[in-house]
C-alpha cells in the first residue's frame, strides 16, 4: 500500500468486490482499508475523513522512524495477539530496528521470545518486559486481544514508563493505528526477516500443525482427523514433529515410534522446522513462520475447492510478500491431494 494507491481510495473507491494477488482471484477485498471502504460504502466526506486518518498516520510513522534511528533507542509493545501477526508485522519490524542497530525495549508474549534473535542466535531486543501466556483463558486476537487482569497491570506498568521515557515509543494498542497504519506501514519497506535456520541440509522429516479453533470458519475451515494425517506422514517420513500451542492444538493419540511431540515450545519450533521438508498447518501463523526457517508449507483446507476459497488469505499473501521469500505455499483441500503432495515431496527432494 503507497501513498499513491492509499490517496487513490479517496476518489477511485473500489466498486467491485474482490482481490487479486499472486495471481490468485479472490471474491472480497483485502481486509483492511479497500474492505473498509467498500464494505461500509463510505461516501466522498467519509472517504476524505478515513484515507486522511490513515495517511496522516503513515506520515508521523515515517516521523518517529527516523527519530527511532537517530535516538538508538525506542520502546515497542505492547503485543499480546496472534501468532501470525507477531510473525508478519511485529518481529519483522524490530528486525528491522536491529539492523538499524536501534535498541529496543519490548513487550511481549514471553512465549514468542525464542523467535526474538537474529541468524546467530543472538538477541535482537535490549529489554523484554515479559507477558505471561493466557491463551488458555482467552483467545487471542489481531493485537486486540482482552487480557486478564494481572496482564493488564504489567501492561499499563509499562505503558507508563515509556510514555514517559524521552525515547520514541511504538505503542501498537491502538486498535485503529495498529489494524488500518502500523500493519500496513511496516509492509512498505519497513521489514526484515532473519533466518533463523541454521541446518546445512533437510532431514527427511515434516513438521504438523494440528490446530483445533472449536469452530468451523472460512479462514480455517473444517476440522481434519489428525490422527489419520500423522499415521500418513509417519509412513513416508523418517520423522514426524507435532508442533503448536497447547490450548490450539488437537491432541494425536497414534502408536508411531517416528512421531515426536513437540507442543508449547517455540524454541523447537524453530528447530523442527529447520530440520523439516515441509509443514501441514491450517491456515495460520505458520505460513509465516516457515519463512524464517526457510520451510515449504502445504496449506490443508477442508470446505474449499481452491485457494480463492480461503478467506483472508489474500492478506495473508500480501504480507508473506514482504517477508523474505524463503518458503513456497502449497494447497491441499482433501486427504487424497495431502497423500499425493507428500509422496511427491518426499521422492523430489
Amino acid at each position: 500500500m503507497n501513498y499513491i494507491r492509499l490517496l487513490g481510495l479517496i476518489f477511485f473507491p473500489p466498486r467491485k468486490d474482490g482481490s487479486e494477488i499472486d495471481g490468485i482471484r479472490f471474491s472480497y477485498h483485502m481486509s483492511d482499508l479497500e474492505g473498509y471502504v467498500f464494505a461500509n460504502k463510505l461516501n466522498l466526506m467519509q472517504r476524505i475523513l478515513f484515507i486522511g486518518r490513515v495517511t496522516i498516520g503513515f506520515i508521523k510513522c515515517d516521523w518517529k522512524l527516523k527519530r527511532t534511528i537517530k535516538k538508538a533507542k525506542c520502546y515497542y509493545g505492547p503485543f499480546k495477539g496472534e501468532f501470525g501477526h507477531f510473525l508478519a508485522h511485529t518481529l519483522p519490524f524490530v528486525s528491522y530496528l536491529h539492523k538499524e542497530n536501534v535498541q529496543v525495549k519490548y513487550c511481549g508474549m514471553a512465549l514468542h521470545e525464542a523467535f526474538l534473535i537474529d541468524e546467530n542466535g543472538k538477541a535482537i531486543v535490549d529489554f523484554i518486559a515479559p507477558l505471561r501466556d493466557f491463551f488458555a483463558e482467552v483467545s487471542p486476537k489481531s493485537n486486540s486481544t482482552i487480557v486478564p487482569p494481572d496482564v493488564k497491570n504489567h501492561i499499563d506498568a509499562y505503558k507508563l514508563e515509556a510514555s514517559n521515557s524521552n525515547v520514541p515509543y511504538w505503542n501498537i494498542d491502538d486498535d485503529f493505528f495498529y489494524w488500518f497504519i502500523f500493519r500496513n506501514w511496516v509492509s512498505i519497506k519497513n521489514s526484515y526477516c532473519y533466518n533463523l535456520s541454521r541446518k546445512a541440509s533437510k532431514e527427511n522429516s515434516c513438521v504438523i500443525m494440528p490446530r483445533n479453533k472449536g469452530k468451523v470458519t472460512e479462514n480455517n475451515g473444517e476440522g481434519w482427523d489428525y490422527n489419520e494425517i500423522t499415521m500418513i506422514c509417519s509412513s513416508v517420513f523418517d520423522k514426524v514433529y507435532i508442533c503448536g500451542h497447547p490450548s490450539q492444538t488437537t491432541s494425536i493419540d497414534v502408536n508411531c515410534p517416528n512421531v515426536e511431540i513437540c507442543i508449547g515450545n517455540n524454541e523447537i519450533l524453530i528447530d523442527r522446522l529447520s530440520r523439516s521438508k515441509i509443514c501441514i498447518t491450517q491456515h495460520s501463523g505458520a505460513v509465516y513462520a516457515c519463512e524464517y526457517t526457510n520451510t515449504d508449507v502445504l496449506l490443508i483446507h477442508k470446505g474449499a475447492k481452491d485457494a480463492s476459497d480461503i478467506g483472508s488469505l489474500n492478506n495473508t499473501l500480501r504480507f508473506k510478500k514482504n517477508l523474505a521469500g524463503r518458503s513456497k505455499l502449497n494447497f491441499a483441500f482433501n486427504t487424497e491431494q495431502i497423500i499425493t503432495f507428500i509422496e511427491s515431496k518426499h521422492k523430489n527432494t
